[in-house]
Formats: C-alpha cells, structure tokens, sequence
C-alpha cells in the first residue's frame, strides 16, 4: 500500500484496494477496513459520503451496530455466502450488482476538461473520479458477472462502480442491486429439501432407468433455478444440493437395494424351490399387495388342495437301507414337485414319504373360471404324477428296487393361506376344512383299488367334481363317511382325461 501524503486531511485519504476472486475477477468490493480502534473507508465509500453530505445525510449505526447511509445498511460479506467458500470476509465487503458495466459511466479526458471543453452542467453534483486510463499501464482490472470472460477495465472504472452503486443504495431508488445471498438458514432447509427429494425420488423409482431420469431432471431443475434466481440478482447455491439430490437418491436406492435383496431373500426363500419361476417372479412383482415387512399376509380365498402319498411306505422302509431308502425317497419327492410347479401349484409341505401342493395361491382370483382352472390344474397335476410315478417304477425295477404305488386325495374350497412361525423360520401353508380333507381321501380305506393293475388311485370330493368333472373320466363311488366330518361325503375317482390327446403340462397364470 502507498500511504496518503502527510500534509493530506484524513477525511480526505480512502484507500484503493479491491479484492478479486481465485479467477481474478472482482465480484466483491471492500467499501471499510477496521484497524484496531480506527476505521479507514475506501475510495469510492469516501466519496459517496462526501456527496451524500450534500444533501444532508450523514453515516450512523443500524439498530445492530451496522453503517449506515441513507437507505443504505452495509451488511458485511461473509466467508461463505453464495458461491464462495471459506474466503477473506475482513472489514465490510460487499458483493456488487451482477453485470456491472463502465457504460453507465460519463467519461471526459483530462485535457478537455482542462481545456473548459467540458459543460458545468455535465458535472453538476456529480462524483467525479480522476485516474489513469491507458492501456500500458498495470491498473487493470476485470470485473466479474459478465456471461463470458470480460475484458480488463482501469481501475477508476472499478472505484467508480463501486461509488455509483452504493450512491443509488445510499438513495434507495433501486436502481442498481447488488447481488444477494440467502441467509445460512435457507441454505440449509434448501440442501436439506434437495435431499429429501432424491431419497423421495429413489423410493418412488420403480426402476433404475427412471430414477436416474428423475435425479438428472432434478440436478436439470436446480441449476435453472439458480440461473433465474442470479439473473435477479440473488445468488443460491447449486452444486450442494445438486450433489445432495445425487448422494441422497444413491444413497437411498442402495439402501432400498439392500432391504429389497433381503426381503425378497425371505420371501423367495418360501417360495423359489417350491413354485415355477414366473409364480415366483409375479409374487415379488405384487409384493407389496401379498407381504408385510417380507411376512406374507394371511389371506382367505379358494384353493384346491392336493396330498400325495406312497402306499405301503412302512414296509419298503423296512427292506432299504437308511442312505439308499433317503436317494429312492428324493427321487420319488423330486419328480412329484416338479410335476407340481409344471402345472402352477405350490408344493406347501413334505410329510415323511407324502406331499402336499396347493392350486389357486397365492394371490386370490374373483370369480368361478379361476377356480374351476385351478381344479383343472390339480386333477391334470395328479393325472401327470401317475404316468410319473410308472416310469419310476419302471427305472426302480431295472435297478432292483421294488416298485410303489400311490394315493392322491384332492379337494377344493375355501381355506386361509399365510405363514407360520417366526421370521427366520417361516412357512408358507394353507389351513382349514379343505385341507382336513383332501387328507382324509388320500388315506381313504373305504375306495379299494388294484394298484397291481393301475399304480395310483385319485379321490377327488363333490366340489372339485362340479367344476372339472366334464373335462375328466371319473366314477362316483357313492356317499362315503370320513374321518373328521360329522356327514358323509360324496367321493369320485378319476380315472383319466376325456380328451384325446395327452395329458400336458399348464401353467397357472398370473
């Protein structure tokens, strides 16, 4: 710094520094500076008080210890307000308007005004800044704001500016604006809002495709915003919530990723072995209308129930080793399972050397088509364990192992299907009367059959018959009581599909 001559007043000293960003650029000009007990005022400051006395007004403090002239409070710039970060915010600095131009400058040289080639009229009242303007000198500066990189001006542009901006705010006539910064407090409930909605945006992405559209748009909207907003001179911040709509989102679809993969880990884990691979797909896709906290609801609807079961287990179990009888029972097992998911029901349990399956779960289906397919699907299921079943046996006598044979007892109604046990060790099953007895016609002694002739023996009940009976060659065996059921109950054997062609395997739709 030069210091002022000594013979000069001290009202009549102000200094010239200004303050340019890492861009060199001046955005911000430093109108005070605080000495120790002493306050020493700039150039252009200093002249703005020196007109302003012309018409009567003189410096004071606001309520909160501020200067003040006229309509003009000069709040200090701080390190951190708008763009900037942890920047040199000593004495009272203020940010100037955004395109700041020499053009509202009136310009006369020297030698004219020396001259008397210059009008008094033109300077009037007027603050007039003397100062060098040739290109070869050092003084130049460029001032900021402008939408490309501007070209250098002298630095008596610079004061100048500065001068005419603070004598339209000292007037208040809201000509020139300075750019404005939201206070920190907006700026927080501002970043906390960006990232509020990039979780918002990620919880309601169904995929990744649009999640990735929807931040990018949101990212798109925050910089708009701030374009308009400082176009209007107002400066908000955009690369922290941009960068807080972006963590936030990807932090939330990862987290969503985390919970999704162990939810559909739980509820896959009832399911996957059990159905085919697009029931298994249609349960996750409707989830949210079949599971709570990745627990399936218990819900009431028409099954139909199947139980199959090998006759005279006991016995063969007897004549096995323990390590060949487990093989010969998985093989057994494996085959009647994949009979079941080929035909779109879900193998609910294993008992021993039986098996339980359930047509028409999980999701319920209004209406008597669906539960007429459902029954459909159960009997052609049973029909297609059978021919299984013969060629196991035909397998089991090549390798010495004696053949088998099977009951099956289906029966339709409407019954109550959720899970069972806690959340580590869940079970999907089927409960009610409808599941007491299909039971009970798999282990019906009263319809004898010759299982040396036919392998397999289907007992279906009155209301499996009154949807399927059309499509299946049955016998009505009659009113026959049954364990467990205070009236007897009407029993039909099937023997067979009335359609020509064989036997094929359908899946249940979604």
């Amino acid at each position: 710094a030069v210091a002022a001559p000594s013979c000069a007043p001290a009202d009549r000293v102000g200094f010239t520094d200004v303050v340019p960003d890492d861009d060199h650029l001046v955005r911000r000009m430093l109108y005070l500076s605080q000495l120790g007990d002493s306050t020493r005022y700039s150039l252009a400051y200093r002249a703005v008080m020196d007109r302003a006395a012309l018409d009567g007004v003189e410096p004071r403090a606001s309520a909160t210890g501020l200067p003040m002239l006229g309509a003009w409070t000069l709040v200090p710039f701080g390190a951190s307000d708008g763009g900037y970060v942890g920047r040199d915010d000593q004495g009272y600095q203020q940010l100037l308007a955004r395109t700041p131009t020499v053009s509202e400058l009136s310009t006369v040289s020297l030698s004219a005004l020396l001259d008397g080639r210059v009008p008094r009229d033109m300077l009037g009242r007027r603050v007039v800044f003397v100062g060098a303007v040739a290109p070869s000198l050092p003084d130049l500066q460029r001032l900021g704001g402008a939408s490309r990189r501007p070209d250098p001006v002298p630095g008596v542009y610079v004061h100048a500016l500065a001068a005419s901006q603070a004598l339209h705010l000292v007037r208040g006539d809201g000509i020139t604006t300075p750019i404005r910064v939201m206070p920190d407090w907006l700026e927080w409930l501002y970043l906390a809002l960006a990232c509020v909605l990039g979780g918002w945006n990620a919880l309601e992405s169904a995929s990744l495709r649009r999640l990735t559209a929807s931040v990018l748009g949101g990212v798109l909207v925050i910089v708009a915003c701030a374009w308009l907003a400082i176009d209007r001179s107002l400066w908000i911040p955009f690369v922290e919530p941009a960068l807080g709509l972006l963590v936030s989102g990807a932090g939330a679809s990862a987290a969503l990723s985390v919970l999704e993969r162990r939810d559909r880990g739980a509820l896959m884990g009832l399911f996957s072995r059990h159905v085919s691979r697009d029931v298994a797909d249609e349960i996750w896709r409707r989830r949210a209308e079949f599971a709570v906290a990745g627990r399936p609801k218990p819900v009431r609807l028409p099954v139909t129930v199947l139980f199959a079961d090998i006759r005279g287990y006991t016995s063969i179990a007897e004549q096995v080793e323990p390590d060949a009888l487990m093989e010969w029972l998985n093989t057994f097992m494996g085959a009647m399972a994949d009979e079941v998911m080929r035909h779109g029901g879900v193998v609910d349990d294993y008992a021993g050397d039986g098996i339980k399956a359930d047509f028409g779960i999980p999701f319920p289906r209004p209406g008597m088509e669906p539960c007429a397919e459902d029954a459909g699907h159960a009997v052609t299921c049973a029909l297609a364990m059978g021919n299984a079943l013969v060629s196991l046996n035909g397998r089991w006598s090549e390798q010495g192992l004696p053949p088998v044979a099977m009951r099956i007892g289906i029966a339709s109604g409407v019954a109550v299907a959720g899970s069972l046990g806690s959340r580590d060790r869940l079970k999907y099953t089927v409960v009610g009367d409808v599941v007491n007895l299909a039971a009970r016609l798999e282990s019906l002694q009263a319809a004898s059959a010759d299982f040396s002739a036919v392998p397999w023996r289907i007992l279906i009940d009155h209301a499996t018959y009154t949807v399927v009976g059309e499509r299946f060659s049955c016998d009505h065996l009659g009113t026959v009581p049954v364990k467990g059921k205070a009236l007897p109950v009407e029993v039909y054997r099937v023997h067979g599909s009335r359609a020509t062609e064989s036997v094929m395997p359908v899946s249940r739709p979604a």
